[in-house]
């Protein structure tokens, strides 16, 4: 049962047997006004109980119930329930029937029964154990099998998600009208390649929507010079050190590469010392050296090389974009001549980067202002690395964190 009111729309609504009214809301990203929007969710629902001049006897026993893939008050539990008490006798409850209580699927699980702490777990990513998160996720099996279905809700959705973000930018008329046709255009996308994962995500996680909406763009960022700062391949297609290849319509990117040897070995000894912030009397031995440990399988040695060329590159040029870095591994692995792709499309997912070398294959995954962890178990959940187990060449995962504050590699995983 949906209810709605003044635009808003209530994730799940339900009555049980006993007259008690349950609202449950997912929450994946954070937002400091939580608890306020647990006090207007609950307003709507008094309302909809409740007409002008009725008694209000007829307001039901409610609950607020926000399950949360993050720790809000910070303290460790599983579980915060509140009530409204005497602040001067807390024995003494305010007995009005509304409850709030937020699940935090991070907690230590100590102090709760099996069945929550099961249910906790699947949704935090695991998979069922019980018996109630297995009916669960058959039910969500279905659900996602019935296209009909997942395009009316997700498309809802993502129209409530966009109305609430641009609700905090009131009176900014283009920027809404800009922000609106983009979501269009990422729904469309995700719909007809049928990414339903990637659009349930989106709805749910506004910095996930935005890094597909980043993807997205790279196709059209060919035709501009303003994303030079957070993206230098527009710049070198422009002035001739890249050229078109090729172009895949099935996911509509284009191939870039050198129009010749002689533009390619330019590049390699003149920018991307430059861009690298690797100095020119020390530019051959440093390739050479990165070469080596590629080739040799020397992991360890090649990050740490890569945390020197980020750490001499100017501040100005480090975004907070996780495509920025991105963009920086990509142009390094592709001009020392590896078989680099970016954004490598498998059965699960999409990996950020596989370079190829003789004997080794890399198999890489970026967090910006993450963890190493997550990346690292991204590869793992999504088995980014089974496509090349019959390869013959040795398969290494890498899990990488860049930090923002440090514009550099925080931390790296090898698998």
């Amino acid at each position: 049962m949906t209810v709605k009111s003044k635009g808003i729309r209530l994730d799940i609504y339900v009555e049980d047997d006993n007259n008690t009214v349950f609202n449950l809301e997912m929450q994946t990203t954070t937002y400091k006004e939580l608890p306020k929007r647990s006090r207007y969710y609950q307003g709507i629902i008094d309302l909809n109980m409740i007409e002008k001049g009725e008694s209000y006897d007829i307001l039901k026993e409610s609950y607020v119930i926000f399950i949360c893939t993050f720790d809000f008050f910070e303290k460790g539990r599983s579980v915060y329930e509140f009530e409204n008490v005497c602040l001067e006798d807390s024995e003494i409850k305010l007995n009005d029937g509304t409850h709030k209580i937020f699940l935090n699927t991070k907690g230590d699980k100590s102090d709760i029964n099996e069945e929550l702490k099961s249910l906790l777990e699947y949704f935090d990513g695991s998979e069922p154990e019980s018996e109630l998160t297995r009916r669960i996720d058959r039910k969500v099996i279905a659900a996602r099998k019935n296209e009909r279905w997942r395009r009316e809700y997700m498309s809802l959705q993502m129209e409530m998600n966009l109305k609430y973000r641009e609700g905090l930018k009131d009176g900014m008329k283009a920027g809404e009208e800009k922000g609106q046709e983009n979501t269009n255009k990422l729904i469309k996308i995700l719909l007809k390649e049928k990414r339903y994962d990637d659009l349930e995500k989106s709805a749910q996680d506004i910095e996930y929507q935005n890094k597909l909406m980043k993807e997205y763009a790279s196709a059209d960022s060919l035709g501009g010079l303003e994303t030079f700062k957070r993206n230098p391949v527009p710049v070198l297609y422009q002035s001739g050190y890249l050229t078109i290849k090729d172009y895949d319509r099935r996911f509509k990117t284009y191939i870039l590469g050198f129009p010749n040897k002689e533009v390619e070995m330019g590049f390699m000894q003149f920018l991307l010392p430059n861009y690298t912030g690797m100095d020119n009397s020390d530019a051959t031995f440093g390739i050479m050296s990165f070469v080596s440990d590629i080739e040799s399988g020397n992991t360890d040695s090649f990050m740490k090389r890569l945390t020197t060329f980020f750490a001499d590159t100017p501040y100005e040029l480090a975004r907070d974009l996780e495509l920025h870095y991105q963009n920086v591994m990509f142009i390094l692995f592709k001009l020392l001549g590896f078989y680099t792709q970016a954004e490598y499309h498998t059965s699960e997912g999409r990996i950020d980067m596989v370079v190829k070398t003789q004997d080794y294959i890399y198999v890489m995954e970026f967090k910006l202002d993450g963890t190493a962890e997550e990346a690292m178990q991204q590869i793992e959940s999504k088995n980014y690395a089974l496509p090349f187990e019959c390869d013959g060449r040795k398969v290494v995962k890498i899990g990488v964190n860049f930090s923002y504050e440090k514009r550099n590699v925080e931390k790296w995983i090898v698998k």
